[in-house]
Order: C-alpha cells, then structure tokens, then sequence
C-alpha cells in the first residue's frame, strides 16, 4: 500500500508521462500583456531663438571728427580726420546708404562728399576723411559729447564752450575750438543753424 503523502506526487507523475505518450506539450503560462502607456506622447515642436536686436551706436561731432558710442557699454570709437575714407563710411553703414559724389568747386580743392537725409554731409580728399557738415535738419539728432547742436541756443553754446562770435558773409559766425557753425541771428537767444569741422564747402 502506498502511503497518502506520496499519492499526489504518483497521480502528477503519471498525468505527466500520459501527457508525454500523446506527444502534447505540457501548458505553458500565457505571456502577460505589455503594459499601454497611459497618456499619448507629446509632440515637441522645435523652437526658434528670438532674434538679437544690436542697439545702434549713438554718433556725436567733435572738432577733431566724429565718435561712435556703444550703448551697451559706453565705450567710445573715434572717426579723427585723417582716417581712411572709405573705413569712415564703414563705420557709418547702419546710418543706410547715402548719397554719394564729388563736389569740384569746393574753395579747398576738390572733395569728395557722402550726405544722409539728417544732412550730415562726411567730406573726403586724396583717399582720407576730412570733413564733416550739419544743419538744422538734424536738430536733435546730432550733437557734441556736450550737447551742442542744430538748435542749441547762443547762451548754451557759450555755456558749454569758449566761443567767439562775429559777422561774417555766412552771417553770425561762431568759433569755438575746432567746432565752426552760424547763429539765425544775433541775438543771444538765436539757436544755432549750422555746424561743421575740418575741411567743408562753405562758399563765403
């Protein structure tokens, strides 16, 4: 007789040899699904930096040329006379193209002339800068360090500068420094009209 405890294991013994002279497989355990996500996946559209925005420098005159002032950083660039022609122009691209000629009756020779709507007017002889002119259509837009422009009443002007002030064939002349330019009029409230330094084209 066999014994109760070894009966289980005799009947799974012999379920499994009968399963074997009918040549099945013994089961298999179903493979379990895969899991699903549970949200669909985003769609990550490419981004595009913004655009850098270069601030354009700010331009003063000066008896000497001109100068160019970074506004990021407050450094400074001068433009002397002297300097090559066409590297001046250079530095002056952002201004927009401007127009461009060469002026044979100047009192100084011949001169070669780059001139912006604002009437700043660059003038250039033998392949160097020279030169440079405004008006009152540049009345607070172009100035010196200190100020002075189209515009800047005589009481200012001589406040910022040791100005001399006469009458000439242009009118209420003034000279202050290196910086030459003419008054509307001769009274101490005239704006000034017109400015300029170096080699220009004023005919007297």
């Amino acid at each position: 007789m066999v014994p109760l405890m070894k009966r289980p294991l005799l009947l799974l013994s012999a379920s499994l040899a009968l399963a074997a002279c009918r040549g099945e497989a013994p089961p298999t355990p179903a493979p379990s699904a895969a899991p699903t996500a549970g949200v669909a996946a985003e769609t990550v559209e490419p981004t595009t930096a913004a655009p850098v925005t270069v601030a354009e420098p700010a331009l003063a005159i000066e008896g000497e040329g001109l100068r160019l002032f970074d506004p990021a950083t407050g450094s400074a660039r001068p433009l002397p006379f002297g300097m090559a022609w066409e590297r001046v122009q250079e530095a002056l691209a952002y201004r927009g193209k401007p127009a461009t000629g060469r002026n044979e009756e100047c009192g100084a020779g011949p001169l070669d002339y780059a001139q912006w709507e604002d009437s700043l007017t660059l003038y250039g002889q033998g392949g160097q800068f020279v030169g440079w002119f405004i008006d009152s259509r540049a009345e607070g837009r172009i100035s010196t360090a200190a100020g002075v422009g189209p515009g800047t009443t005589r009481q200012d002007l001589e406040a910022a500068y040791a100005a001399e002030v006469f009458e000439s064939t242009l009118g209420t002349e003034f000279a202050a420094g290196d910086l030459s330019g003419v008054f509307d009029s001769p009274h101490p409230d005239s704006p000034v009209s017109a400015l300029w330094a170096g080699t220009s084209c004023n005919f007297r």
